[in-house]
């Protein structure tokens, strides 16, 4: 049951915690969430307007670990990190957790709920805004559930992912 509980909790809450932590992060640690070029100019290629597209920044994860190795490395590192992880505990009890039975989600949609964590971590609201009217629309009107600041919640944006990349694979099928 605890297994299931931490499951939970981290799928529905990690990108709203990542987002919430990691100006904290920078603050406390002085070192600042590195932005992926790469990602950032695949975006730009793709968007209608490349100038108002937001920097991609590399993965939470990838960019703590670089704030936890810089911070160590000091004088007083032990100490500040243990700051900055009573820190990350407080903001994580702040965060509302919905632990109401969760739908199973198959391995595709797994890899599509990743790249939706992706898309709501770069914070590009446009952008996942576009994605999202226009893979309803193809999909037939899938109701995408949003959070209390009127985004895609992380899950209803993976399925509608998938439910686009489904009909998009049946219609290439039928079109042949």
């Amino acid at each position: 049951m605890r297994e299931a509980d931490a499951s939970i909790a981290y799928r529905i809450t990690h990108p709203q915690f990542h987002r919430a932590f990691g100006p904290v992060l920078e603050e406390l640690s002085g070192v600042a969430w590195p932005i992926d070029k790469k990602a950032t100019e695949a975006k730009r290629k793709a968007a209608t307007f490349p100038e108002k597209v937001k920097p991609a920044y590399v993965s939470f994860n990838a960019f703590a670990n670089k704030a936890k190795a810089t911070v160590l490395k000091q004088d007083g590192g032990e100490e500040l990190w243990a700051t900055i992880e009573q820190r990350a505990l407080e903001l994580s009890r702040t965060l509302a957790i919905n632990a109401a039975p969760v739908e199973r989600l198959s391995p595709y949609t797994q890899e599509n709920l990743r790249k939706a964590e992706g898309w709501i971590a770069d914070g590009d609201w446009d952008f996942i805004e576009r994605k999202v009217s226009q893979f309803s629309d193809y999909v037939g009107g899938y109701d995408v559930k949003r959070d209390e600041d009127n985004h895609p919640e992380v899950e209803s944006l993976a399925r509608l992912i998938t439910k686009f990349l489904a009909k998009k694979r049946e219609d290439d099928l039928n079109a042949d």
